[in-house]
């Protein structure tokens, strides 16, 4: 029996199930990791966002990392150099480098 392709569907982990209103680009759940216990739950954005509304959200409140929502639950945290290096951009200590 053939499996069916899904096509333009990032298919980078075969047991990735989307958050709920998550598309399937490469984003906040790719670099998700376990929430600090001294991390403020204010602000947070949702896994279903683009991953610039989480760099937006920490460059304009001043924070390395921001706590991640699903469903207004609190299911963990990405730290802003992940956020750039996601998106393709150089953090700020690559850049003091070159």
């Amino acid at each position: 029996m053939a499996v069916a392709e899904n096509k333009g569907v990032n298919n980078a982990s075969p047991h990735h199930l989307p958050f709920r209103g998550e598309s399937t680009r490469p984003g906040i759940r790719k670099i998700l990791m376990p929430l600090d216990e001294n991390l403020s739950l204010k602000p947070s954005v949702s896994a279903a966002e683009r991953i610039t509304k989480a760099i937006e959200a920490m460059l304009k409140n001043d924070l390395r990392c921001i706590a991640i929502t699903n469903g207004g639950r609190v299911i963990g945290m990405i730290m802003l150099e992940d956020a750039l290096n996601q998106i393709g951009l150089l953090t700020p200590r690559e850049n003091q480098a070159g």
